[in-house]
């Protein structure tokens, strides 16, 4: 249940909830290069904070997938 955003940085933005498994899926998503971040609100404390913004290119009619791998922290 960690809130995972996708958008542009000052334009619209979708978000969605992970699931059990860790995974957020979303769908009709805008062409282009887009950048996925996390929500420091519900962001889990067990986790390293990720402090950059993960850039990922979205292609029309393909599926695209990134995955993001969190740090324990110590």
């Amino acid at each position: 249940n960690v809130e995972v955003d996708i958008g542009e940085p000052g334009g619209r933005m979708s978000y969605m909830l992970t699931d059990k498994d860790g995974v957020a899926f979303f769908e009709n998503v805008p062409v282009g290069q887009l950048q996925i971040f996390f929500n420091d609100l519900n962001f889990p404390k067990e986790f390293i904070r990720v402090s950059s913004r993960v850039t990922v290119d979205i292609i029309k009619d393909q599926t695209t997938e990134k995955e993001i791998e969190l740090q324990p922290s110590r």
